[in-house]
């Protein structure tokens, strides 16, 4: 069987993932959640089909970048089908500890920590 006889059903099953000649791979925005708990934000990211190694998170004085990939499994013909690109950044507000930002991967789903500082966490004032 030949290559050509597979490409229309590539294109039904994997559309956004074929690719013209020339085409950059495409670079996708991951859906997020940010959730506050009393210590911590959390930044939840979907990225399926990217791993632990082919994710970078970078943080500086004012925001979070991540960037993250998808690689075509070797047994497919990656002149006909390719990757994607993951890309998302967010701004960090005052009151966040930097040196603290932590993440894990598991099962598609990036989830980033990033603690309060002492200062923005919140407290009960007792009335005297």
């Amino acid at each position: 069987m030949s290559e050509s006889r597979y490409l229309p059903i590539l294109q039904r099953v994997h559309g956004a993932l074929v690719k013209a000649e020339n085409e950059q791979i495409p670079r996708v925005t991951p859906n997020a959640d940010i959730i506050e708990s009393d210590e911590e934000f959390r930044i939840i990211l979907d990225m399926p089909g990217s791993s632990k190694d082919s994710i970078s998170i970078e943080a500086d004085d004012l925001h979070i970048h991540i960037l993250g990939s998808v690689k075509v499994p070797s047994q497919l013909d990656q002149s006909m089908i390719q990757g994607k690109t993951y890309a998302r950044s967010f701004r960090l507000g005052e009151g966040v500890e930097r040196d603290s930002i932590s993440a894990t991967y598991e099962l598609g789903v990036l989830t980033i920590h990033i603690t309060k500082s002492n200062n923005f966490k919140k407290r009960i004032i007792n009335i005297m």
